[in-house]
């Protein structure tokens, strides 16, 4: 995962801050709505003007809204994979192939119905069964895009843990991106790309180095998250970790050169603790549950880090 912006400009200047799907990310939720909203509903009404005067070139319009429509899906897989919170791949091949195919793909099923029911010329019954083919293949391009970009979005949110409901509520948006659907995906986008733009370094990449279980003085276990910290900035990367974790502070509590929170994983309670001496920040169970999540803590943290 790409830690800064800098190397992330060096990596890909395409994806970088300033390159163009940065200037895309950064765009009013708004405005991305009104133009996925024009592009379907003026599709559709050019498409029934064609339709009225029989022209062949109603064939053409079929494929370019498809293509406008699939091209945000794109967009966020090609944004996301593998930064922010996201360990995805960055293997964009597949993505833009089934980019590519919707269009194609469509262009040609399109064509095919077209003969068949607008024109005078008899389709060979082997161009019909590559057309029908063709046409599985389409659909399953399709929803390999809207599918692949929520689940891409969901990492780069969230991490390799996030809900089904999450997954699918994902995916809705999408369905209806036409409607209201591009507006509150590209909040979303815009908010990671703000987050990691102008967020407090602590929030962007908080320190997650050590990641050891040891062994309490009471026999429960403790996660060392990091060994670097100072105490102004425990509360806010804190919050992040409880956010990364979808944990809650129940109590925040101090001490000479400590920090004490009470919080709950999972409805299992822990302490989160940082002390100056020695200097370090820790997860602490109070439970033999509690220990047993501890361990999938770790991985979770460890893929996230």
């Amino acid at each position: 995962m790409v830690d800064t912006a800098a190397e992330q400009k060096e990596m890909n200047p395409a994806n970088g801050p300033d390159g163009p799907l940065w200037r895309l990310a950064r765009l009013h939720p708004g405005l991305v709505m009104l133009f996925y909203f024009a592009a379907g509903f003026g599709g559709a009404l050019w498409d029934e003007m064609l339709q009225r005067t029989g022209a062949v070139a109603q064939v053409l319009t079929g494929p370019v809204v498809l293509l406008l429509l699939q091209s945000y899906p794109l967009f966020v897989i090609l944004l996301v994979s593998g930064r922010f919170a996201s360990s995805s791949p960055r293997g964009l091949r597949l993505p833009v192939a089934a980019f590519i195919y919707v269009g194609i793909g469509g262009l040609f099923v399109l064509l095919v119905g077209y003969l068949v029911t607008g024109s005078a010329y008899e389709v060979p019954t082997a161009a019909r069964y590559v057309a029908g083919s063709m046409a599985a293949l389409f659909g399953v391009a399709w929803f390999y895009l809207w599918i692949a970009a929520s689940v891409r979005l969901l990492e780069a949110e969230k991490g390799l843990y996030y809900g089904g409901l999450q997954a699918f509520g994902t995916f809705l948006l999408f369905l209806y991106l036409p409607f209201f659907g591009a507006f509150f995906l590209h909040r979303r986008i815009r908010s990671l790309v703000r987050r990691f733009e102008y967020g407090d370094p602590m929030i962007v990449n908080p320190p997650l180095e050590a990641l050891k279980i040891e062994r309490q003085a009471g026999g429960h276990l403790s996660l060392l998250l990091t060994e670097r910290m100072v105490f102004e900035d425990f509360g806010r990367y804190a919050e992040e970790l409880m956010r990364r974790l979808d944990g809650k502070v129940t109590e925040k509590g101090y001490a000479a050169g400590m920090h004490i929170w009470n919080v709950k994983i999972e409805t299992l309670p822990f302490r989160l603790v940082y002390d100056e001496f020695p200097n370090g920040v820790t997860l602490e169970s109070e439970s033999h549950a509690g220990d047993m999540l501890l361990s999938k803590l770790q991985k979770r943290l460890t893929h996230s880090a």
